[in-house]
């Protein structure tokens, strides 16, 4: 960024909050920000008791981050404690703590999971008969 560049927290949308607590029952986290130049950003979301953790990462000057509960590994966010920190490239990293509510199922998600499926079976199909096909999957 250029040396004029800052970001605070009032540069960050936090869709889904609500008196910083974020119900993963009713719904996910989407954290936006518009940037009025290109940045190389890391958004990590971390439970206080380490339990775990996620993070995302772009380049851009849009950033739009949907979050349902789910952790790099097992197990999933738990009710609790969290931090979310918004680091650009060369710059202070940024924090909000927050307390997650609920358990998500993943039924808000926004990502169509059936596309996704679909896709890699596709991958799969394509090419040589020595592939797996659709078929033998059901």
């Amino acid at each position: 960024p250029s040396d004029a560049f800052t970001v605070t927290l009032d540069d960050l949308t936090f869709n889904g909050m609500t008196g910083g607590v974020v119900n993963l029952s009713s719904g996910g986290l989407n954290v936006v920000a518009n940037f009025d130049e290109s940045i190389k950003w890391t958004l990590t979301i971390e439970a206080i008791d380490g339990s775990a953790s996620k993070a995302y990462s772009g380049e851009g000057k849009d950033v739009s981050v949907w979050w349902y509960g789910n952790s790099r590994k097992a197990p999933v966010f738990k009710p609790g404690a969290c931090k979310l920190t918004f680091k650009v490239q060369c710059r202070d990293a940024i924090s909000k703590e927050f307390t997650v509510q609920g358990a998500s199922n993943f039924t808000n998600s926004k990502r169509n999971w059936s596309n996704v499926f679909c896709s890699a079976v596709k991958a799969l199909t394509v090419g040589s008969e020595r592939n797996l096909h659709l078929s033998r999957l059901f």
